[in-house]
C-alpha cells in the first residue's frame, strides 16, 4: 500500500514536471482543462518582480526637490499648467521651449492640479512612467527574443522559454536600475523623456505584433502607428522609430525578403509624419536659438564627437561611473582630432565593417542590434548641434534597448547553453543567475548615489563643477544661481563674478548678479549689472522684469514704467511683466491703464 501510494505520488510530480516544461516552450497554450499554463504566471510574476525592483530602487527619488535648470520654465515658474482654461490649452498645443511636446505639457498640468508645486508628486509621476517603460522592455524584449529564436530556424529545445523569459527579465533589469537613466526620470523637466519613451515602446510592441502574425491584423499597425504619434508629441526623439521598423523586418522577422512593395508602403505613414515632426522640431528650436551655427561648432568636431559619443554612451552602460550632468563642449575649434575622438572613430568604423562583414545569417542579431542602437541614437548625436553639450546622459535612455537585451542574451546563452542546462538546477545556472543579481545590485546602488545628485540645484551644480572646474559657464552661472536662491546670496555673488572673470561678456552671469545684488538691497549695483546684461541681450523680457524691480524700488517710476513696457514688447506672453505694467500704471494715477494690464497677466495665466 505505501509503495503504491509512493509510486502514485512520483507519476504526478513526474506530469507536473512534464507539464512545466511543455508550457515553457509555450506559455500561452491552454491545457486539456482549458485554463491558461504556468508560463503565463511566470511571465508575469518576472514582468511584476522587474518592476516592484525598479521602484523600490528609484524610491529615493520621491524626496528630490525641483532644479533650475529647465524646472522653472516647465513646471516652477510656468504659469500656463496651472489651469484647463482655453488660453493655457492653445499655449500647451504651441510649439513652446523649442518643442512641440502638448502630450508632455498635459502631465505636468495634471500633476500641478494633483499637487500644485509639491516635487513629490512631479517626481512620482515619472517614477511611474519609468515603471511602466521597465515593464514594457520585459514584453518586447520576450516578443525580440521569441522571434529570435524563430529567426534561427531552431527547435524549441535550443532556447527554452525558461532561457528567454530571463534574458527578458535581465533586459527590463538593466533597463530599470541602470544609473544612465537617472536623468531621464529624476530631472522633472525631462519629463518628456519618458513619456515619449512610453509610446515609443508601446508602438513598437504593437508593429511586433502585427508583423509577426500571419494573420497582419491590421488593428495593430494602426495602433503602432497611433502611440507613434503620441510619443512624437511628447518629444521628437521618436523621429527614427520607423526606421526601426524597416531593421526588425529585416531581423528577426525576415520580412524583407517577401512582398518587399508592401512592407515598405505599409511604413509610408510613419515615414510622412516623422518628415513633419522633423521640420517642426528643427524650426522651433532654431526660433529658440537653441541650433549652434557651424563657426561656433565645426563640423569637423560635430562628426568626431559623434563617433566619440557612440562609444562613449557604451562605455558607460557598461561601467556606468563617473556621470555627469552636463558634459559641455570644450574647445571644439582644436579639439576634434584629439586621441580620444580618433580612437573612438576608428572603433565606430571596424565595428560597422565587421558587422557589414560577418554579421550576417546567424549573426544578423549583431548587425540588427548595431544599427538599431545607431538609428536611435541619431538625432541627438550632434550632427546638427542644439545646446552646448558634448553628451547626455538622458541620451542612452532610448538608445540602451539594444545593447541591454544583446547583453541579456549573451548572459543567458552562456549560462544556458542546453535545453537541458536551462531546466536544471547546477552549478552554471546558479552562478550565471548570481552573477547577473550582483550585477543588478550593484547598478542599483549607484544608481541610488546618482538619484542623490539631482537632489536639488545645489546638489547637481557643485557636481558638475567639480567635474569641469573652470571649462562651463553654464554651470559655474547655474551654480551662482543655485546658491543665490538657497538664500547664500555671498557665495553666489563670488560665484558670478568668477564665471565674468573668465568667460566672455555674457548677459546671463551680469543678469544673476543682478538678481544677487538686489536680494542685499545694493540697489545701485544691480541696476548697472541688469544693465549690462541688456546691453549684451536687448530681447530679454525676464531682464527687462527685474530692471523694472530696481527702478521700482529705486523709485524711479518713469523709468520703472519703461522697463515694464519695454518687457512687454519684448514677450507679449510674459503675464508678469503686464502685472509690472499694472502696478507702474496704477502708481501714476492711470488706473483704467493699469486695470487692462492686470486684466492681460490674468487671461494669460489664470491660474496664477
Amino acid at each position: 500500500m505505501g509503495k503504491a501510494s509512493r509510486r502514485k505520488r512520483e507519476r504526478a510530480r513526474d506530469r507536473q514536471r512534464q507539464g512545466i516544461q511543455e508550457a515553457l516552450a509555450d506559455p500561452g497554450a491552454p491545457d486539456a482543462g482549458g485554463q491558461r499554463r504556468p508560463a503565463r504566471r511566470l511571465v508575469w510574476t518576472a514582468a511584476l518582480l522587474t518592476v516592484a525592483v525598479t521602484l523600490v530602487v528609484w524610491l529615493p527619488v520621491l524626496g528630490n526637490g525641483f532644479v533650475n535648470w529647465d524646472d522653472p520654465l516647465y513646471t516652477v515658474e510656468n504659469g500656463h499648467i496651472r489651469s484647463f482654461a482655453w488660453p493655457s490649452i492653445r499655449w500647451m498645443l504651441g510649439t513652446q521651449g523649442g518643442y512641440w511636446m502638448p502630450v508632455t505639457w498635459l502631465t505636468h498640468a495634471l500633476d500641478y492640479r494633483l499637487g500644485r508645486l509639491d516635487a513629490r508628486i512631479h517626481h512620482a509621476t515619472s517614477l511611474v512612467f519609468h515603471g511602466l517603460n521597465t515593464l514594457v522592455v520585459f514584453f518586447v524584449s520576450l516578443e525580440i527574443l521569441r522571434l529570435a529564436g524563430m529567426a534561427s530556424r531552431s527547435t524549441r529545445g535550443s532556447l527554452t522559454r525558461l532561457r528567454e523569459i530571463g534574458a527578458a527579465t535581465l533586459s527590463a533589469l538593466l533597463f530599470g536600475v541602470h544609473p544612465l537613466h537617472v536623468e531621464t526620470a529624476a530631472w522633472i523637466a525631462e519629463r518628456k523623456g519618458v513619456v515619449c519613451a512610453l509610446f515609443f515602446l508601446l508602438s513598437l510592441r504593437a508593429y511586433l505584433r502585427y508583423a509577426s502574425s500571419p494573420a497582419r491584423k491590421l488593428g495593430w499597425l494602426v495602433a503602432g502607428f497611433l502611440f507613434f504619434v503620441l510619443a512624437l508629441l511628447a518629444k521628437p526623439m521618436a523621429i527614427t522609430l520607423p526606421l526601426l521598423f524597416l531593421i526588425l523586418d529585416w531581423w528577426p522577422l525576415d520580412r524583407l525578403r517577401g512582398n518587399l512593395v508592401r512592407t515598405l508602403g505599409e511604413k509610408a505613414p510613419f515615414f510622412a509624419v516623422a518628415g513633419v515632426f522633423a521640420v517642426i522640431t528643427v524650426r522651433a528650436q532654431t526660433g529658440v536659438q537653441a541650433v549652434i551655427s557651424v563657426d561656433a561648432v565645426p563640423l569637423a568636431f560635430r562628426v568626431m564627437n559623434a563617433c566619440h559619443s557612440i562609444v562613449f554612451y557604451l562605455w558607460k552602460m557598461l561601467v556606468p561611473v563617473s556621470l555627469v550632468p552636463f558634459y559641455p563642449i570644450v574647445h571644439p575649434e582644436r579639439s576634434a582630432w584629439t586621441l580620444p575622438h580618433v580612437a573612438a572613430a576608428l572603433l565606430v568604423l571596424l565595428v560597422s565593417i565587421a558587422c557589414f562583414r560577418w554579421g550576417v545569417g546567424k549573426r544578423a542579431y549583431l548587425s540588427a542590434a548595431w544599427l538599431g542602437y545607431l538609428v536611435i541614437l541619431a538625432p541627438v548625436l550632434g550632427i546638427v548641434q542644439v545646446g552646448s553639450q558634448a553628451a547626455a546622459d538622458r541620451y542612452t535612455y532610448f538608445a540602451s534597448l539594444s545593447p541591454f537585451l544583446l547583453f541579456a542574451a549573451g548572459v543567458a546563452a552562456l549560462g544556458f547553453p542546453t535545453a537541458a542546462a536551462a531546466r536544471s538546477f547546477g552549478f552554471g545556472r546558479w552562478s550565471a543567475v548570481g552573477l547577473c543579481g550582483v550585477l543588478v545590485a550593484g547598478f542599483a546602488y549607484l544608481t541610488v548615489g546618482q538619484i542623490a545628485i539631482w537632489k536639488d540645484s545645489t546638489t547637481v551644480w557643485e557636481h558638475v563643477t567639480r567635474a569641469y572646474r573652470d571649462t562651463s559657464l553654464i554651470a559655474h552661472t547655474n551654480l551662482a544661481n543655485a546658491y543665490r536662491q538657497a538664500g547664500r546670496v555671498d557665495e553666489a555673488l563670488r560665484e558670478y563674478d568668477r564665471v565674468l572673470a573668465v568667460t566672455r561678456p555674457h548677459a546671463v552671469p551680469h543678469e544673476g548678479k543682478g538678481m544677487a545684488l538686489l536680494d542685499k538691497g545694493r540697489i545701485d549695483e544691480a541696476i548697472v549689472e541688469l544693465e549690462k546684461a541688456i546691453a549684451l541681450n536687448p530681447r530679454s523680457a525676464k531682464t527687462y522684469r527685474l530692471l523694472w524691480l530696481a527702478y521700482d524700488r529705486k523709485g524711479l517710476a518713469d523709468e520703472a514704467l519703461a522697463a515694464a513696457q519695454t518687457a512687454v514688447a519684448a514677450d507679449p506672453e510674459f503675464a508678469e511683466a503686464y502685472s509690472n505694467l499694472g502696478i507702474s500704471y496704477g502708481r501714476r494715477g492711470r488706473f483704467e491703464d493699469s486695470e487692462r494690464a492686470f486684466t492681460k497677466a490674468l487671461a494669460l495665466e489664470p491660474g496664477n
